[in-house]
């Protein structure tokens, strides 16, 4: 239990409910910040480590996939997930898989991990895709969901 404290209007609080405040507050900016399709960014990855879903210190690359409208308007997006692993991705060949290079080397695109994140647990930007690059990872995107 933290140390009592006595706000603006003389009544006291508990510094761990103003710590608790502060997040809530950060949290919500991050809801309501704005973020484009297109863009990729750390995110804060909570699904435990299972089968071949990897995670780098609780936190991966991610691309994201949604719309604009939506990005402006949701708490959450979806993005797809980044990997680091070319060399096995140039092995396996797979379909739902697109190799791009990015400001931080050359990452795997990986279709076929789709998820819907909330904004919160976006971390740093790393770097927007270009158009071209964009229009070649849709076309994975087709394939993948057989649209």
């Amino acid at each position: 239990m933290g140390m009592p404290a006595v706000n603006e209007r003389g009544a006291t609080s508990n510094h761990s409910d103003e710590f608790k405040k502060g997040r809530i507050l950060n949290e919500s900016k991050k809801k309501r910040m704005m973020v484009s399709r297109g863009e990729i960014y750390w995110i804060k990855d909570t699904h435990k480590e299972v089968g071949s879903v990897q995670k780098v210190d609780g936190f991966r690359p991610a691309l994201i996939i949604s719309n604009n409208k939506g990005n402006y308007y949701s708490t959450t997006v979806v993005v797809v997930m980044l990997s680091g692993q070319v060399e096995k991705a140039m092995r396996k060949k797979l379909d739902c898989q697109i190799i791009i290079d990015t400001i931080v080397g050359m990452q795997v695109v990986m279709c076929e991990q789709i998820r819907t994140v909330d904004k919160v647990q976006l971390d740093d930007h790393i770097t927007k895709l270009s158009k071209e690059q964009m229009r070649a990872v849709e076309e994975v995107l087709k394939l993948q969901l057989n649209l």
